[in-house]
Formats: C-alpha cells, structure tokens, sequence
C-alpha cells in the first residue's frame, strides 16, 4: 500500500498505512509456506 500511494505522489509513512489499514480491517495478501502439503 505505501509503494502504491509512493508512486502516485502522496507522502506518508509506513507505519501510518499500517495504523490505518489496521482501523479499517484491512490485510495484506502476500504467500505464505506452503505447510499443508504432504512430504513426497
């Protein structure tokens, strides 16, 4: 979220868009492990 609002001009903090993000209930997508595989 910070790059994306980076690219388009509006200056803030990484921490800010993380207080916000948390008010609004908002969550990050990113991968994760993938632990529910089985092992070959």
């Amino acid at each position: 979220m910070k790059a994306w609002l980076d690219r388009r001009g509006v200056r803030v903090s990484r921490k800010r868009v993380q207080r916000l993000m948390r008010a609004m209930g908002l969550r990050a997508i990113y991968r994760r492990p993938s632990t529910s595989r089985r092992s070959p």
